[in-house]
């Protein structure tokens, strides 16, 4: 058929009893529905689309790990929280990506509704770490529905951040804060209202990233800002334009 037909998501699906391993790919079939909250290990496949229909949570002592490829897209106000561990592992050539169930550029029409709707900044809520989350090579898009809240949120875990993007966010792109860490390298934090908030016992770190097209960069509280001449206190709050 030449270029004719392209292949799209729901193609096909598999009944019946199936083994498979880590290295199984499941390309073009129907998405699946995350329901419930994760209580143990899970695993979730690459090249997959995953709907969050209701909000989240994985739970202390439980891991989260997506594979390559991996695709979320989250309903209105649906958020994912992490009180256990979120092990997001991508790779440049498959990314893993967070993003709206209104997106049709990842993972195609999953809502079915054509060109009808479209993504937009805050269509939903956020991602927040109370223990742990490694992302690499990852796409947080369209979400922060909330002010002072982050896209991603460091509420008192530890948030690892790496070769990955947050981008079209209504709010914030990272909010840290009740002793909460992120540290990024060589990610990009773009089309949004503003890129770090770190308040109280809050700490951000960020290396070889990129601030690009943001209303405010950064916006803390008694906080020290570090550059490669040295260090600069700042006062009560400190608001800097990208």
């Amino acid at each position: 058929a030449g270029d004719s037909t392209m292949a799209v998501m729901g193609d096909y699906t598999i009944t019946g009893s199936i083994t498979d391993d880590d290295s199984t790919e499941y390309r073009y079939m129907p998405p699946q529905t995350l329901q419930s909250n994760i209580s143990s290990n899970t695993r979730l496949r690459g090249y997959r689309t995953y709907i969050v229909s209701n909000s989240v949570t994985v739970a202390s002592g439980a891991t989260l790990t997506l594979q390559p490829g991996t695709i979320l897209k989250f309903n209105t106000g649906c958020s994912l929280t992490v009180n256990g561990t979120l092990d997001a592992q991508g790779t440049r050539a498959q990314p893993i990506v967070f993003t709206s169930l209104k997106d049709d550029d990842h993972g195609g029409d999953t809502n079915g509704d054509g060109d009808k709707t479209y993504p937009y900044a805050g269509d939903w809520y956020q991602i927040r770490v109370a223990r742990t989350a490694n992302f690499n090579y990852c796409h947080v898009l369209y979400n922060s529905s909330t002010e002072n809240y982050g896209a991603v949120e460091a509420y008192g875990g530890t948030v690892n951040f790496d070769n990955s993007e947050i981008a079209h966010t209504k709010y914030e792109c990272v909010n840290a804060h009740s002793s909460g860490n992120f540290t990024a390298h060589n990610s990009v934090f773009r089309d949004s209202s503003l890129g770090f908030g770190y308040y109280g016992s809050g700490r951000v770190k960020a290396y070889n990233c990129v601030f690009s097209d943001l209303t405010v960069g950064i916006r803390q509280s008694g906080k020290t800002l570090l550059s490669r001449s040295g260090e600069r206190r700042v006062g009560k709050e400190s608001r800097s334009r990208w």
